[in-house]
């Protein structure tokens, strides 16, 4: 059953907070976006007299969104109306903007768009930066990238917010960072994009046919992705969240596990870290199949996250 009220409900919710957080992850995550708006160019649109446009800004009305038979020509009028389609050129453009990408709408050549997009990004450089003196103070700090010659342009995320993220996840109670742990690293396993903050790789031993096969996953951490502390003192210390889960073809999670491993090393053994990574290992218990392991490794004190996929095969006895 489809009900319709008398005006269109969600016509005025607005989605800033979430833009702005998901240009922030993607910024961490060096993505930049070039979106691309497939209505092409906008020209009649279509609204009820009543309605004003000056320039390319309209003052229409919510509530001459007509009525319509069917909830295709909702649709249809929605996306003609010039406030909705200025506030989405809008948001493209601060989501291209804050991820260094680029923003294209107001034309028909959608397929040279793409291809614009992928030239655009194909080449790129990576700069590092760390705000001077530790300034955590939670605002917005921009950051200017200058290029010296004539007619050259830079694109690159537009700042960051200096938001401690360690103070932050410190503050919660034991119950809270585990709660935390736990969620964060189910929502990195469950995204088909991997996450690249923490890195590491992974080797399966030879899994020996049996009716419940042990399969051991063995992690190595670069050292250099995550965080330690007491390394002044001689007293290096890491504390890490892994979680694999097993998933049929079919993307249902057969079995899963979850490991916080607290590691106090040896001046000695730190070092060897730095060098070779960290070793880690866990084990599923699995019956004869085909499966995806989804292994996930979390930096608790920062609250990074990697993740990794393997195939697996599991033979039968």
């Amino acid at each position: 059953m489809l009900v319709r009220s008398s005006s269109y409900f969600d016509e005025d919710r607005t989605y800033g907070d979430e833009t702005r957080r998901t240009a922030e992850l993607l910024a961490a995550a060096r993505v930049a976006v070039y979106p691309v708006d497939a209505r092409g160019l906008a020209t009649g649109l279509n609204f009820r007299r009543g309605g004003k446009i000056t320039g390319l800004v309209s003052t229409v009305d919510p509530d001459t969104v007509q009525q319509a038979d069917n909830l295709h020509s909702v649709e249809e009028q929605l996306a003609n109306n010039p406030d909705i389609a200025v506030g989405s050129h809008d948001t493209m453009q601060n989501l291209a903007k804050e991820t260094g990408g680029l923003a294209f709408y107001n034309q028909n050549d959608i397929t040279h768009a793409v291809a614009l997009s992928a030239a655009d990004g194909g080449s790129y450089y990576t700069l590092g930066y760390y705000p001077e003196g530790g300034r955590w103070d939670g605002k917005f700090h921009r950051i200017e990238v200058k290029v010296a010659g004539h007619g050259l342009e830079a694109r690159y995320r537009s700042g960051y917010f200096a938001a401690d993220v360690a103070q932050i996840l410190a503050a919660d109670n034991p119950q809270q960072r585990e709660r935390r742990a736990f969620e964060e690293l189910r929502d990195a396993l469950a995204d088909p994009l991997p996450a690249t903050q923490v890195t590491f790789r992974a080797h399966i031993p030879t899994v020996q046919p049996a009716a419940k096969a042990q399969v051991q996953i063995q992690f190595l951490i670069d050292a250099a992705s995550i965080s330690f502390d007491g390394v002044e003192a001689g007293h290096p210390h890491c504390s890490l969240d892994f979680m694999v889960a097993a998933t049929s073809p079919e993307g249902k999670i057969i079995t899963a596990d979850t490991r916080t491993v607290d590691a106090h090393l040896q001046p000695d053994h730190y070092a060897q870290a730095t060098q070779h990574g960290l070793p880690f290992s866990m084990s599923l218990s699995l019956a004869p199949g085909s499966y995806s392991l989804r292994l996930a490794v979390r930096d608790s004190p920062t609250g990074r996250i990697g993740t990794l996929i393997v195939p697996l095969t599991v033979p039968a006895p």
